[in-house]
Parts: C-alpha cells; structure tokens; sequence
C-alpha cells in the first residue's frame, strides 16, 4: 500500500454524516457492526470512491489540515491500514 493506491468501500459498507460538528457512522450491513468515526475519517472516506489515488485524496485533504503533505499521506496510509485491517474498504 502507497500513495498509488486506490480504495473503494467494501460492498457492504455504508456511512452517513450525522450533521455539522457531530460524527460520522460506518455500518458494515454484513454483520450489523456499527463504528463512530472522526471528522479526518469521515472525510477521508468522502474521498473514496474507487478512482483517486491516496496521492489525489491527501492532495484534496491537504487544505483542509495543517500539517505537511508527506506527514498527511502517511497518516492517511495508516487509517487506510486499519480500515482495510476492519474490512470497511478494498483495495480496486
């Protein structure tokens, strides 16, 4: 995994954002598992759509943190990690 990669949800994923400074859910409709998720991966997954590179997500993320772009893509790499690790996304 690396900034080529790209990521689609899995099919039995579904997330929704609960409004303005609230967090989001992720339900993972194959065993009912239901996760609260933070803004970063909220909008991270907002991103995600089986055709951006991680390159392009952290590159659109980018203005949004302030943090370096290389440190920004490792730490999107490492939330893709553990989201891959949950079986909430898929490598396309």
């Amino acid at each position: 995994m690396d900034s080529t990669t790209i990521f689609k949800l899995a099919t039995d994923v579904s997330h929704q954002d609960m409004g303005e400074d609230q967090p989001a859910v992720i339900l993972r409709l194959s065993d009912g598992q239901l996760y609260t998720c933070n803004t970063t991966t909220r909008l991270f997954l907002e991103q995600v759509d089986g055709e951006k590179t991680m390159a392009n997500i952290a590159a659109a993320l980018h203005d949004v943190f302030e943090v370096e772009l290389e440190t920004l893509q490792a730490d999107l790499l490492a939330l893709a990690a553990t989201l891959v690790e949950s079986k909430l996304i898929l490598p396309a």
